[in-house]
Order: C-alpha cells, then sequence, then structure tokens
C-alpha cells in the first residue's frame, strides 16, 4: 500500500524537483509547475517551456508506472484469497511498477532545469531533487521489494 500511495505523491505533486533563480525558488514537476515565481502549481499547457525527450519519456513512464501500480494492487487484492496465479500476476506487475516508476527520474536529466522561468530573470542557478522526486525513489525501492516478496509468495503457495 505504500509502494502505490508513494507511485501517485510522486507524480502528481508540484514539488518534484526545486529551482533557485534570481527571483527566489520555484517548483517545477513532470505534469505541471510554477510557470513564474509567483504562481501556484498550474499545468504546462499554452506555456513556452521547451520539454525535451527525457522530460517526454518521463511523462509516459508515469503513465504506465501508475497503471502498473493499480495492476499490482489489484492483484495483490485478489491474491489475499490464497490464488497462486494472481500473486504471480501481481509480483510481474510489482516489478514493472519498479521498472517504470525508475524511469520516471529521466526527469531529472531532462530540460526543467535549463529552461528560463516566464518573467524571471534567467535561468535557475540551482536545481535539486525535492519532494516528488524523492517519493519516486522510495516507490522505486517499495515496487522493488514488494515483487520479490510476492515472487517469494507465489512460489510458496
Amino acid at each position: 500500500m505504500a509502494a502505490v500511495a508513494c507511485t501517485f505523491a510522486s507524480i502528481n505533486v508540484c514539488n518534484y524537483i526545486k529551482l533557485e533563480g534570481v527571483d527566489g525558488f520555484y517548483s517545477r514537476s513532470i505534469w505541471r509547475g510554477q510557470l513564474t515565481y509567483a504562481d501556484t502549481c498550474a499545468s504546462y499547457k499554452g506555456s513556452y517551456i521547451y520539454q525535451d525527450k527525457h522530460w517526454m519519456r518521463a511523462r509516459y513512464y508515469s503513465i504506465i508506472s501508475q497503471i502498473a501500480a493499480g495492476g499490482a494492487l489489484l492483484s495483490t487484492i485478489k491474491g489475499m484469497k490464497a490464488n497462486k496465479g494472481s500473486t504471480s500476476i501481481g509480483a510481474t506487475a510489482a516489478f514493472a511498477a519498479c521498472l517504470f516508476q525508475g524511469l520516471t527520474l529521466l526527469f531529472l536529466t531532462s530540460s526543467a532545469c535549463d529552461v528560463y522561468v516566464e518573467g524571471g530573470q534567467g535561468p535557475a542557478t540551482s536545481c535539486s531533487m525535492d519532494q516528488g522526486a524523492k517519493l519516486a525513489i522510495a516507490s522505486t525501492v517499495l515496487w522493488g521489494v514488494s515483487g520479490v516478496l510476492m515472487a517469494i509468495s507465489a512460489r510458496l503457495l
């Protein structure tokens, strides 16, 4: 359950990375962020922020990881009835969630740190991981551990 919560929280928070600029701090995430220093979290639609291939791939992987997380959760719930088949499917879904949640970290190598802030005075002077990226790392680890435990459980049943 913690892995599912971390997966959905890491993708849907606004503060995946923290950027410091001349005007102060602002946050960005895979799907939305602060477009100017004074803004609240908003969608990137209609903005002039360049999203490179790493950023776009992280978006695709975030969708797949949420689907895999849902599949793993449903398989786990069904597996509580001691159905060996659903436990092995749950292990596969957990490993898929682990893989794709880890791949969302490609966002950290994207142009998100290099872009100018609309209305700002230039690019960010520093870029660091924030709550969303740390949740993504925790989620990746939790999905890996869950997948291993489900695979062991499937063999024992």
